[in-house]
């Protein structure tokens, strides 16, 4: 499956949600778009490292944050800080911060790029 292949399967009630998040997060120049895990993976060029991904379900599109090793950090405490309001839980041995955006609500845009750029600077400087 190639990413175009990827957003083709959209219907229109996912359509705006993941194609505005799918946008936000490429408009960082340092950011490559791939599939991983069967979803849209980004992964920083300089790094090679993946740090979000999203995935389109039925009633929200998921945003997938990548920690280091380890878990509890205090990325950690700020990104379920930052998401308080949109359940974050945590996956993936710890390793991984979920956060969804319900389709009928509007998407925290200046919240999501502030948060991009944050990630983005979190995952280069390790």
């Amino acid at each position: 499956m190639t990413v175009e292949d990827y957003y083709a399967t959209l219907d229109s009630s996912q359509d705006p949600h993941v194609l505005a998040l799918r946008k936000l997060i490429m408009e960082n120049a340092q950011v490559e778009e791939l599939i991983a895990w069967s979803m849209p993976t980004f992964k920083l060029k300089a790094t090679g490292k993946n740090f979000l991904s999203i995935k389109a379900t039925k009633k929200f599109v998921s945003l997938y944050i990548f920690q280091d090793k380890g878990g509890a950090s205090a990325q950690q405490e700020i990104i379920f800080d930052t998401f308080k309001d949109y359940a974050p839980s945590t996956g993936g041995g710890g390793q991984m911060i979920t956060v969804r955006f319900d389709y009928k609500k509007d998407l925290p845009e200046q919240l999501l790029k502030d948060f991009i750029q944050f990630q983005v600077k979190a995952v280069t400087e390790k």
